[in-house]
């Protein structure tokens, strides 16, 4: 969790970094949920969630978060699987032999 992404981008190795020279003033908090997938062994994708005040995440809440997030996080792993389950099956009907 960051408190503040303008304080966060000027450290000089922080966890976040201004990507829009345009925003670069900009202020806020930010949360980063991890959304960990067992069959790749790692994280394949991170839920961020960006409010305009600064001070809004606060860590001693990150259960309350991940409360809220965990229903998003097993869909995406969900769909992430379908997915894969579709272009597996798509590529056996590519490669399957017609009967004769």
């Amino acid at each position: 969790m960051i408190g503040s992404i303008l304080d966060e981008a000027e450290k000089p190795k922080g966890c976040f970094a201004v990507t829009d020279d345009a925003r670069r003033n900009e202020d806020g908090s930010l949360m980063c949920y991890p959304v960990w997938f067992s069959p790749l062994n790692s994280v394949a994708f991170v839920i961020s969630v960006c409010y305009s005040k600064r001070g809004v995440f606060h860590k001693r809440f990150a259960n309350s978060y991940s409360e809220v997030l965990e229903p998003f996080a097993l869909r995406l792993r969900l769909v992430y699987s379908l997915l894969g389950l579709k272009a597996l099956i798509r590529n056996d009907c590519n490669t399957a032999t017609p009967a004769t």
